[in-house]
């Protein structure tokens, strides 16, 4: 910028009033907000489609790409719990036990076998798609609401 773009520059926000500076920090706000929920709602749409992907993953092509994405999220999840410590490893359990296997788990039946209570087991599970969500989109992957203030 020239010092006479400057000088330009600082002449016009000189002239603005109070009540100009204000709506413009309303519209600047208001464009803010919209951009968050627009935000959560690509996570929301991105999230329950990574879900659906685990609902149906006994029925997907062996071939296809959803079984590709599927297997190689849940090759992250597997890599990182067996560094992590004995909850990881729980989660990433009882995520296969619930998705994985041939023939899927009640989530009593995985609390039984993991000797885990039924709310544990639906954090476990939701912490792994929690994971799943950050390996895809990186720091955009974190739940908004962990984040957004």
């Amino acid at each position: 910028m020239t010092k006479k773009e400057w000088e330009l520059v600082t002449e016009l926000i000189d002239k603005i009033t109070d009540e100009q500076a204000e709506i413009i920090i309303e519209a600047m706000e208001s464009k803010k907000a919209e951009r968050k929920q627009v935000q959560i709602d690509n996570y929301m749409v991105m999230r329950a489609a990574v879900e659906q992907l685990y609902i149906n993953y006994n029925q997907l092509d062996m071939y296809g790409a959803g079984k590709r994405l599927a297997d190689l999220l849940l090759k992250f999840h597997q890599a990182e719990a067996k560094v992590s410590g004995n909850e990881m490893k729980l989660q990433h359990n009882a995520f296969v036990l619930r998705y994985i296997i041939s023939k899927p788990l009640e989530v009593k039946e995985i609390c039984k076998k993991l000797n885990i209570d039924i709310s544990i087991c639906q954090k476990y599970i939701n912490k792994v798609f929690d994971d799943f969500m950050i390996y895809l989109l990186g720091v955009e992957g974190i739940k908004p609401q962990t984040y957004w203030r």
